[in-house]
């Protein structure tokens, strides 16, 4: 298992990475940002049999906008309310995030080897950006897109091939690391290899399902794999 992780990902040019659960513990309130949503939708007209508090933020915003789009109504405000609401969620979650164990240590290692880093997060760039800066992220990504710097974000395979282009890599020069099975279905669509990690609580099929090459337990264990097999070669 640990000589084909680093097989795969010494191979590759890049490495991209999710954030919230992958690099960083981001404890957003999901479901309150839903309800928030929801009543923000509410009274723009959306029937309530569209809004269903299990479903994704995006996916009930696409919902409402099909709804109120097909009845001629503008929708430009609504988005922009739900859009203000989400990132207010999004920050108040950035300003109390916390690295994962290993994640910095792994971007430092895939730094001094040459690796080009990119990051792909569906939280605006605000919030992003308050991560980024809280941590030095930024000063080891090559590239950093977040939900607003494109048209179609993931699960839209266009998201990650936004960051390849900015990374100047093809797709099967790079591999993905997320904890989400939308990581892992956008670096499919998009060609590239992904490895999926269990640091959020998913379960290894769903990971497995998605398309993932391969599912470890966390960075850390990317890490630990990649020293080691750095630390045999180099005795030999």
């Amino acid at each position: 298992m640990r000589g084909e992780l680093t097989e795969l990902i010494f191979s590759r040019k890049a490495v991209v990475f999710d954030c919230d659960g992958t690099l960083v513990i981001q404890a957003i309130d999901y479901q309150s940002a839903r309800m928030a949503v929801i009543n923000v939708l509410r009274r723009y007209g959306v029937l309530g049999e569209l809004l269903n508090p299990n479903d994704s933020i995006l996916t009930m915003l696409r919902r409402s906008v099909d709804y109120l789009s097909a009845r001629g109504m503008r929708v430009d405000q609504m988005v922009s309310e739900v859009d203000r609401v989400v990132e207010s969620f999004e920050l108040e979650a950035a300003s109390k995030t916390t690295p994962i164990p290993g994640a910095l240590e792994l971007l430092a290692f895939l730094r001094r080897r040459g690796f080009k880093l990119g990051l792909f997060t569906l939280n605006k760039r605000s919030a992003m950006m308050l991560v980024a800066k809280r941590f030095s992220l930024d000063q080891f990504m090559d590239a950093m897109v977040s939900r607003d710097d494109v048209l179609a974000p993931k699960p839209d395979p266009r998201h990650l091939e936004d960051v390849f282009s900015r990374l100047s890599v093809e797709a099967s020069e790079a591999v993905v690391v997320g904890d989400h099975p939308v990581d892992v279905h956008c670096a499919v669509r998009a060609g590239a290899a992904a490895i999926g990690v269990l640091s959020s609580g998913r379960r290894k099929g769903e990971l497995e399902e998605a398309g993932a090459r391969m599912v470890v337990e966390s960075v850390a264990t990317i890490l630990e794999a990649l020293e080691e097999a750095a630390s045999g070669s180099s005795r030999a």
